[in-house]
């Protein structure tokens, strides 16, 4: 599943982008914010069509990471942080949740298997009021998540 939102140069918020509208505010100054949650193969491949990430960084999103990494492309930096897992299950170790991350001048592209309640609750304050969150720009956005 995608979930995106988009702040535009003149305030207005567009949500749900088609490819093609990513595309076009990739290209714009406005704020855009792409959240992929178990995604699919198809959905996988916009990383790549849409966005041109490296094909390393595609993979580490694909398959689980186990040590945090911070990689610097020449237009975004590319992250994978883990978080305590603090579910209530019995009889199970400690285990932790990958969130990858890519960040780039005017956009964050968020990619997760597993949800995330940092997600979760930045993706509730845009819904109710994306302003705040947006308006700071892609690189805030990602410290609230």
């Amino acid at each position: 599943m995608i979930r995106s939102f988009f702040l535009t140069e003149t305030g207005a918020v567009r949500t749900d982008l088609s490819p093609a509208e990513l595309s076009e505010a990739l290209d714009s100054t406005g704020t855009l914010w792409v959240d992929f949650f178990r995604a699919t193969k198809e959905e996988v491949a916009l990383l790549s069509e849409v966005f041109h990430f490296h094909p390393l960084a595609i993979d580490d999103c694909v398959r689980p990471v186990f040590r945090p990494r911070v990689a610097l492309f020449e237009d975004y930096l590319f992250l994978v942080v883990h978080g305590a897992d603090l579910s209530p299950q019995r009889n199970r170790g400690f285990r932790t949740l990958e969130l990858d991350a890519f960040l780039g001048r005017n956009y964050l592209v968020t990619f997760h298997q597993i949800p995330l309640r940092s997600v979760q609750q930045t993706l509730e304050q845009c819904e109710k009021a994306p302003g705040p969150s947006l308006g700071r720009g892609a690189d805030f956005l990602l410290y609230t998540v």
